[in-house]
């Protein structure tokens, strides 16, 4: 089911996953030493560079079981106010891929207030 997101350019953003369910299967799956959880903002689906990159493993598990994207400040200030698009991907042990979200629409609205330099 596609997630759609917005956020205010060069704000933080934190993207929790709670849990991840494998398809066919009904248990919560917990990430292996080698599983890598993709996640790529492109301005197309087809451009092969995303705009903003992150990846999580297993080491990267909150004290709440969680694992968490963080969109930073710096990987959005500088990007155009527009439309984008996003997935997040699971790979498994290198063999198996399986889409977590899949690619849904990703915006970047326009800031009003302008933060000083010395704050």
């Amino acid at each position: 089911m596609p997630t759609d997101l917005s956020l205010i350019r060069g704000d933080t953003l934190p993207l929790s996953i709670d849990s991840i369910n494998i398809q066919g299967t009904e248990e919560k799956y917990i990430l292996t030493k080698s599983d890598v959880i993709y996640m790529d903002i492109k301005k197309h689906y087809y451009d092969k560079d995303a705009v903003v990159s992150k990846t999580l493993t297993a080491e990267d598990y909150d004290s709440e079981g969680r694992l968490n994207f963080i969109i930073l400040p710096s990987d959005t200030e500088n990007l155009p106010c527009d439309e984008y698009v996003y997935d997040v991907r699971l790979y498994q042990d290198k063999d198996n891929i399986y889409t977590i979200i899949p690619y849904s629409k990703f915006t970047i609205l326009e800031n009003i207030t302008d933060i000083p330099s010395e704050a």
